[in-house]
């Protein structure tokens, strides 16, 4: 059975263990902000095992003051950062060779089974365009995710694969490592995250 024909035919239908899961991204339209700090890179993961209430949200910036800030809802506001409801503040780390600040928030006492859109980022740097993600249901009974890895240098390969696996709209992906070849390499890591944002 090939890679894609797997991929296809997976659906949860019991309950799941976290692991180390990413999600995929829908971006709605909505404002993104004129400063040069914008965040990118942005992904979602969780930290726990209680993925029905929590989700990271994950995201690079050039400055370390550009802010760690999640603004959030469980309605579109189309990233007017003043109309969210809630708000959650991170922390900033960065490491030798990156090629910015990581900024890590977590949401925490989210409903199950709901949507929320989001924006992050800062009054300084900018906010990023809204987007959205749905919690897991306390008692999953038809989720449907993706697995995936070793995406190392074959990044026209990576490229197909990011495109067919979101034409099947996934709740989430689960990446099992290896998703660069030199993991020293900020360059690669760059590519890596714009290719899971533009599939």
């Amino acid at each position: 059975m090939s890679f894609m024909s797997y991929v296809r035919a997976i659906f949860v239908t019991s309950s799941i263990f976290l692991l180390s899961f990413m999600l995929f991204l829908s971006s709605n339209s909505g404002s993104v902000s004129e400063t040069s700090d914008a965040p990118i890179h942005i992904h979602l993961t969780w930290q726990n095992n209680n993925m029905s209430s929590t989700m990271t949200v994950t995201w690079q910036s050039n400055y370390s003051d550009s802010g760690s800030v999640v603004l959030y809802d469980n309605v579109s506001h189309g990233g007017i950062p003043s109309l969210y409801r809630y708000s959650a503040s991170g922390n900033c780390h960065t490491y030798m060779g990156a090629s910015g600040y990581i900024h890590d928030v977590e949401l925490t006492e989210l409903k199950p089974n709901f949507t929320y859109y989001f924006i992050c980022g800062g009054a300084k740097g900018g906010y990023s365009d809204e987007r959205s993600f749905r919690t897991v249901p306390t008692h999953p009974s038809h989720l449907r995710f993706a697995v995936g890895g070793d995406c190392r240098s074959g990044w026209l390969q990576r490229d197909l694969m990011f495109s067919v696996i979101s034409e099947f709209n996934p709740d989430f992906l689960l990446l099992s490592g290896d998703l660069v070849a030199s993991g020293c390499n900020q360059t690669q890591w760059d590519s890596f995250f714009e290719s899971l944002h533009t599939h």
